[in-house]
């Protein structure tokens, strides 16, 4: 992952020294009210600067697109790529090109700033509206260390992340400073900007009808050129857990190293868990398969030993906030073993679930169609199936709004489907008659935050039921763009600090697009989710993690070394002073001895967080927190458009 950053003045006076600070190795570009650092090219007759920190793919098919008849067959770097794409394209050149990228495009002849993400937000960007102008970079950190942005905490995103995990919409945890959203691209003027989004998986996108063999090999052409694309040859290692996702990928890899070098794989053990509870978690009988195989060589990390929250501290140094990811040590040990053993690249498949999809959507559009028969059928041999998935749960998560809906319109056929499914499911008939009949819900989840502050938090709006799988696929990809890119941004701004650089196939958008386009007996088939993965692995995939129903847990362990390891911490939560303000000390003593530690794991980041504040406002130059409060640098008006923006 690179670094950039760059401070755009409409008054022609830039803070080169920060900019400047900020570069790594490359000298910062700059021009009349412009600065920017990073990976950077000048066009001087068109009067364009550009920084990136790129990774593009399929660079070939681009530049067959993007060259003139006088220029090599060869592609040129990514940066030129992106240049030349700018030139044909304009705001909207993510529409066509393929990778990992944050970009920031000065076009000093329109006198705007383009700021551009990727469609799933891997690569990190922020921004900042300040009085006179725009400050971007690839890092809270570094936006903090910029004298004009100010680091005052955005209480609202602390509430949001205590209550649900995220911090809500494009904010950060301070205000002023925001992200650019995956997909979209941002177009700043003297004027204020406009939010375009490029990209979204279309819902209603089908393949022509096929056989299995035919959508097998289509997904696997797609999949093979998302892991060549990201291929490293010799210097590449896969985080694999022996589940069915990585697996696939490191079988598609391997004939990509060096000929006769076994691929790198390396996995978390957990040898000293309690039988149980290592039957959930440790993998070893499934990595022996890929070992016999003679393709990898596979490092088994024991991992049971490890405290949580060992790495919390450095990672809201690295980050500037509280870290979302509760696996953030196992990822760490990993990534480390990785380096030592010469690797620069680390391929991860734990995206899987959501780019090929378990096909549970199929079950909503089956109740939706009122198709209760081949529901109550496919609920049940998913419950046989997979450990752990029981069709009663099933029925309340993707059949019970459709219920209430049929009872509403019909009642005499819906209160007919209800105790066809109450007998057959055993549903419970009060749930039924409580849940779906009168149409109330249980009662919501138990939450740590304040009342005070769960009545103040925006409640987002329901919804429209999904009438499809492809639309309820379409939605587990775009439910939250934010938090998901801000899980994915911090995988790989933490590997960037281990010597690595963390790459994801499966969110390919080729893989995306395909997948979402299949029909749904392809990712979900008498109870065997993931198909069509399953078929197209069939010539390469050991039999004992193709046909694998269950996934591996790491809870067992996160939960007891956490709440052990961290105890100390967690009983100074309820009395720290910042924390204090948004935590209900008689919820947090419940959620404790409940055993809740993803729970405890989001507190105990906010206090790291809160502990480096005052290092963090050191940094950033602020002469003092009282004067940089006065001092009130109104952001730019901002206009949402849905309309395309001008092309070059």
């Amino acid at each position: 992952m690179g670094r950039i950053a760059g401070h755009i003045s409409w008054l022609g006076a830039p803070s080169l020294h920060w900019v400047a600070s900020r570069s790594c190795t490359e000298r910062p570009a700059l021009r009349d009210g412009v600065a920017m650092s990073g990976h950077s090219f000048v066009d001087a007759e068109r009067e364009l600067l550009i920084t990136a920190d790129a990774r593009l793919d399929d660079r070939r098919g681009l530049w067959m697109k993007l060259r003139r008849a006088t220029d090599p067959a060869s592609p040129p770097s990514d940066l030129r790529l992106v240049h030349r794409a700018y030139l044909k394209w304009g705001p909207l050149l993510g529409k066509h090109i393929l990778g990992d990228y944050a970009i920031a495009i000065w076009d000093a002849s329109k006198q705007h700033l383009v700021l551009l993400r990727d469609i799933v937000g891997i690569r990190p960007l922020y921004y900042a509206s300040i009085r006179d102008g725009i400050v971007f970079a690839s890092s809270v950190p570094d936006m903090l260390a910029h004298p004009r942005v100010d680091a005052e905490v955005n209480e609202t995103a602390v509430a949001h992340f205590l209550a649900h995990a995220s911090s809500g919409g494009p904010h950060t945890f301070f205000e002023g400073i925001r992200t650019v959203p995956p997909a979209h691209a941002l177009v700043f003027s003297a004027k204020g900007h406009v939010s375009h989004r490029y990209w979204q998986v279309d819902a209603h996108a089908s393949h022509p009808p096929a056989n299995d063999d035919a959508y097998a090999d289509g997904l696997r052409t797609v999949l093979e050129a998302a892991v060549r694309d990201r291929m490293a040859p010799g210097t590449t290692g896969l985080a694999v857990s022996g589940g069915l996702d990585s697996s696939s990928l490191a079988c598609l890899a391997h004939p990509h190293q060096p000929a006769g070098r076994p691929l790198p794989i390396f996995s978390a053990t957990f040898p000293t868990l309690p039988a149980a509870a290592r039957k959930r978690s440790d993998e070893r009988h499934y990595l022996r398969h890929l070992t016999q195989t003679g393709h990898f060589d596979v490092h088994m990390l024991p991992v049971d030993h490890l405290n949580p929250a060992a790495e919390i501290d450095d990672a809201v140094r690295l980050l500037g906030g509280p870290p979302h990811i509760c696996n953030l040590y196992l990822q760490r040990h990993l990534q480390r073993a990785a380096h030592a053993a010469g690797c620069t690249v680390m391929i991860d498949g734990s995206e899987g679930d959501v780019a090929v999809s378990h096909g549970l959507g199929w079950l909503a559009e089956l109740a939706a169609a009122r198709r209760w028969p081949q529901f109550i059928d496919e609920a049940q041999a998913l419950a046989q199936r997979v450990g752990g998935a029981q069709a009663p749960a099933l029925f309340w998560t993707f059949g019970a709004p459709y219920l209430r809906e049929q009872i509403r319109a019909h009642p005499v056929a819906g209160l007919r489907a209800a105790h066809q499914l109450h007998r057959t499911l055993g549903l419970s008939r009060r749930m039924l008659w409580t849940r779906c009949v009168r149409g109330v819900d249980e009662n919501p989840s138990p939450s740590v935050l304040q009342h005070s502050w769960i009545d103040r938090l925006t409640r987002p709006a329901d919804s429209p039921l999904p009438r499809s799988e492809r639309d309820v696929h379409a939605q587990s990809i775009h439910a939250d763009d934010v938090a998901v890119s801000a899980v994915l941004t911090e995988i790989n701004h933490i590997a960037a600090a281990d010597g690595l650089e963390r790459r994801h196939p499966f969110y390919d958008r080729r893989v995306l697009e395909y997948c979402v386009a299949l029909p749904p007996t392809q990712k979900l088939r008498h109870g065997w989710t993931r198909w069509v993965l399953r078929t197209a692995m069939g010539a390469d995939l050991p039999a004992a993690i193709r046909w694998r129903a269950g996934k591996s847990n790491l809870a067992p362990t996160f939960n007891r070394n956490l709440l052990r390891d961290a105890a100390d911490r967690l009983d100074a939560a309820p009395t720290h002073p910042q924390l204090a303000n948004y935590l209900d000390p008689e919820a947090f003593a419940e959620a404790r001895a409940s055993g809740d530690a993803t729970t405890c794991w989001r507190v105990l980041g906010l206090m790291a967080w809160f502990d480096a504040l005052p290092d963090l406002a050191a940094s950033s130059s602020h002469v003092s927190a009282a004067s940089s409060r006065q001092e009130q640098y109104p952001a730019a008006d901002t206009r949402s458009s849905t309309q395309p923006l001008p092309v070059q």
